[in-house]
């Protein structure tokens, strides 16, 4: 703890030396816990507004799984809930990637005017937004064949429920019984999973494949049958982007890109039967499944383009920091006096 403080001393040092140099207009930081002590800290000594972006449902998280956002350095949600709503309390904005996240931080403080919807679509790698049809296929290389394929990209975390797909390919093979699951990504329950996997003697059908390139992320996604989101972050826009048809779980933000029977298919939280269900009806009925998956897509492009995406978060951030504007010299914010900054 002693090394720890002092390397965080010295890392809030750098980042007064930093502000001091005055090309520094506002704090931002990335949650409402340690971070946002930080940044409140450094807020307080310059003056300069304190930002936030929420990436996560921090209470859906623990009330389904019971993960803490610093289980090693804040040893209680209750202390967590605490420095939370102080945080929330005094964010100058607060930027949310969907309805769902800033619903959260209203509901822990955050004043709703100090609130802004920025869509995932900038931390997109530029792969996801070319064509499908493009892509190079990726089953040779990961062994599998030209078989009906499933495919989900997922850290293996409780709070995904990344076990639920085992469960879940098991009923899908009760009717099709040739279709294999492909799973990108790793964490804490690989081994739970693989585990659970020979008790069902799946082996010939469930593949692990572990962390992979954005770009053979988005080609495994093109190249897939069906999408599965028990839990996906900007993973579903990802998807989404591929043209593929989804099935989901009716949880956290994913109706806010699913319409159910339009652009995928949501089914009851932790309903494994469903989604089976769901699955086995996009492998059989082919031209209704397509056209879910380029309408998604549809919505993706338009929703998560970059050009949206700028739009949004400059916006957010005039609101805040008038002076500022993009690089962009056909805005109609932008003026030879102001400063203006990248986005990036």
């Amino acid at each position: 703890m002693t090394g720890f403080a002092l390397s965080q001393r010295a890392l809030l040092g750098y980042l007064r030396t930093l502000i001091r140099s005055g090309q520094v207009s506002a704090v931002r930081v990335g949650d409402p816990y340690y971070l946002g002590l930080l940044g409140y800290l450094l807020s307080k000594f310059s003056g300069l507004p304190l930002t936030l972006r929420v990436a996560s449902d921090y209470d859906a998280a623990y009330e389904k799984a019971g993960l803490r956002a610093y289980p090693r350095l804040l040893r209680s949600r209750r202390i967590e809930k605490r420095i939370e709503r102080f945080i929330f309390r005094r964010a100058k904005l607060i930027v949310a990637p969907n309805l769902a996240y800033q619903s959260f931080a209203v509901a822990n403080g955050a004043r709703p005017e100090c609130c802004a919807i920025v869509p995932f679509g900038g931390l997109l790698h530029p792969a996801h937004f070319d064509e499908p049809s493009d892509r190079p296929s990726v089953r040779a290389e990961a062994g599998l064949g030209q078989r009906p394929l499933v495919v989900s990209v997922m850290r293996l975390e409780p709070v995904k429920h990344a076990a639920d797909l085992v469960d879940v390919l098991d009923l899908v093979r009760r009717d099709c019984p040739d279709v294999a699951c492909a799973v990108v990504g790793d964490g804490s329950q690989r081994g739970e999973m693989l585990a659970r996997v020979d008790l069902l003697n799946l082996g010939d059908s469930f593949f692990l494949l572990g962390n992979q390139s954005q770009r053979w992320i988005a080609s495994i996604l093109a190249n897939a049958d069906v999408v599965v989101a028990p839990m996906m972050g900007r993973a579903l826009v990802e998807a989404a982007l591929s043209g593929t048809p989804i099935v989901a779980y009716d949880t956290d933000w994913h109706g806010e890109l699913i319409d159910d029977g339009e652009t995928g298919i949501l089914v009851p939280h932790g309903d494994l039967a469903a989604m089976a269900s769901a699955v086995c009806e996009l492998l059989t009925q082919r031209e209704s499944g397509n056209t879910m998956g380029e309408l998604a897509r549809l919505r993706a492009m338009d929703s998560m383009s970059r050009n949206t995406v700028m739009e949004a978060e400059r916006e957010a951030w005039v609101r805040l920091v008038p002076d500022l504007v993009y690089q962009d010299p056909t805005h109609p914010h932008r003026s030879d006096k102001t400063e203006r900054v990248d986005p990036r």
